[in-house]
C-alpha cells in the first residue's frame, strides 16, 4: 500500500447548505462543519489535506472577469447573499429534512466514534471498516435507493 496519502480539493470546504436550490446536507451531515482541517484529514484516513482557498478561488474569477465583485459562496462560507437566511433558518431546515429522512439500520450512530476521531487515532483494518460502514450509512440518507432501510414504504 501508499506510504502516504496526500488529498488536495480543487474547490473551498464545504461547511453549509446550499439553500438557493441545490439540495446538499445539512450543516451537521457535512464533515467539514465545525471540524479543522487536521480533523477532516483524520476522519478521511489521509496524511495531508488541502483544500482550495476561497479567496484565491474568488480572485481567480475576478482575474478573468473583474467585473464580478460578488459571488455566492455560502456554501463554503456561510454568508448568504439574501438577509432572510440565519440561524434560525438553517436550524429550521436542519429539523425538516431530519424529519424527511428514511429510518436507517443505525450502524452510523455506532460508527460515530470515526466521524469524531475517537476511534480513528488507531487507524487500521477496526477504524477503515467502521469508517466505510458510515460512508454507507451517509450515502443511504442521500440516495434511499441504494440504502439498507427498515421501513422502504417511503419508496413505493
Amino acid at each position: 500500500g501508499p506510504n502516504k496519502i496526500f488529498f488536495c480539493s480543487a474547490a473551498p470546504e464545504i461547511k453549509f447548505p446550499n439553500v438557493y436550490g441545490i439540495d446538499i446536507p445539512t450543516r451537521t451531515e457535512l464533515i467539514a462543519h465545525n471540524r479543522t482541517t487536521e480533523e477532516i484529514a483524520r476522519h478521511i484516513g489521509v496524511d495531508w489535506l488541502v483544500y482550495q482557498d476561497l479567496e484565491d478561488l474568488e480572485e481567480s474569477i475576478r482575474s478573468v472577469n473583474p467585473e464580478m465583485d460578488g459571488f455566492d459562496s455560502s456554501c463554503f462560507s456561510g454568508s448568504y447573499v439574501t438577509p432572510d437566511i440565519d440561524e434560525a433558518y438553517l436550524t429550521s431546515l436542519e429539523a425538516s429534512k431530519q424529519k424527511q429522512r428514511p429510518k436507517l439500520s443505525g450502524k452510523m450512530g455506532a460508527a460515530n466514534g470515526v466521524a469524531n476521531g475517537t476511534a480513528a487515532a488507531g487507524g487500521g483494518p477496526p477504524a477503515a471498516a467502521a469508517a466505510a460502514e458510515d460512508a454507507g450509512e451517509c450515502e443511504a440518507l442521500h440516495n434511499p435507493k441504494r440504502a439498507k432501510i427498515e421501513d422502504p414504504a417511503h419508496l413505493a
